[in-house]
């Protein structure tokens, strides 16, 4: 909650581990938020700082600490590193590794596969709500998960080619993948014509 305190913020969900009686123990409140401020690094000059005052990589730091603090047994990350900068993208990097190393099970749900690939041992490859491929990450290379994210459009896109082959037109088209594991697939064509039957097509 960016209008609350990292204090605050940090106990929020386990706020019946602070509380006798229905009264929150004002002192061990402070002393987690101070816990969690310097085993995360956040850089702020006291944990009574309002959240929405830190920086992108701070706030993430403060949102990893809430739920770790729950200690829970699996945790699922959301792109944990998007909006902020490399120097906080290798901390949140770093502190996920120690996650892992205490035993925590991380769900990290990126479409950064550099990332993806340096943090996982398994990568499921996700398109529209379905799973595309399931990997092991035994030095999987960011092409290798490249075309399991586009091994659908590639199939529609075989039978496209094929049968435009045989009408005998033409046909020039070029992949850029923006989002690797959205699968997203732009085309440049000679022909606009085409591009309609492309369009329905997929």
């Amino acid at each position: 909650i960016l209008s609350q305190s990292i204090k605050v913020n940090t106990s929020l969900a386990n706020l019946s581990s602070l509380a006798s009686m229905g009264v929150i123990d004002q002192d061990k409140e402070y002393a987690v938020a101070e816990e969690y401020r310097d085993k995360l690094r956040t850089k702020t000059p006291t944990v009574e700082q309002l959240v929405g005052n830190l920086s992108g990589g701070n706030q993430q730091k403060v949102l990893l600490a809430k739920w770790m603090f729950t200690d829970p047994d699996i945790l699922i990350l959301d792109e944990p590193t998007r909006g902020i900068d490399v120097g906080a993208k290798y901390e949140i990097y770093k502190l996920i590794n120690q996650l892992v190393q205490q035993g925590i099970a991380v769900i990290h749900i990126s479409c950064e596969v550099n990332a993806v690939l340096g943090l996982s041992d398994r990568l499921l490859v996700m398109h529209e709500g379905k799973l595309k491929a399931n990997l092991i990450n035994h030095n999987l290379t960011q092409e290798q998960v490249m075309e399991a994210a586009l091994s659908f459009y590639a199939h529609k896109l075989l039978v496209f080619i094929k049968h435009y082959r045989m009408l005998n037109l033409g046909v020039k088209i070029e992949f850029n993948a923006r989002y690797m594991l959205e699968a997203s697939v732009f085309f440049r064509i000679k022909n606009q014509s085409i591009f309609k039957h492309i369009h329905n097509l997929l």
